[in-house]
């Protein structure tokens, strides 16, 4: 696993290392709505979950990280295929 970086892209401030914890991510383009699946080529929309977790009612941890200079959060997409729900 590569190390992130941690300096901000857009101010370019000191951002902390951290996570999101939830149920589960989706992003989904603009215009689209929301869907039981999404294709493998991502292209309307993609599940950021990760360590097969596949049980209902199981929280998830994305690596995210904060920058409080900007109060931006950045996440980490560069989930393995076979991960990729």
């Amino acid at each position: 696993m590569e190390k992130r970086s941690l300096v901000c892209p857009y101010c370019h401030g000191n951002m902390r290392e951290g996570y999101v914890n939830t149920l589960d991510v989706y992003w989904i383009p603009k215009g689209y709505n929301p869907r039981p699946w999404y294709p493998k080529d991502k292209s309307k929309g993609f599940s950021l979950r990760r360590y097969g977790i596949k049980k209902p009612f199981h929280t998830v941890a994305v690596d995210a990280d904060f920058c409080p200079t900007c109060n931006k959060v950045i996440i980490d997409c560069n989930i393995p295929e076979s991960e990729d729900l």
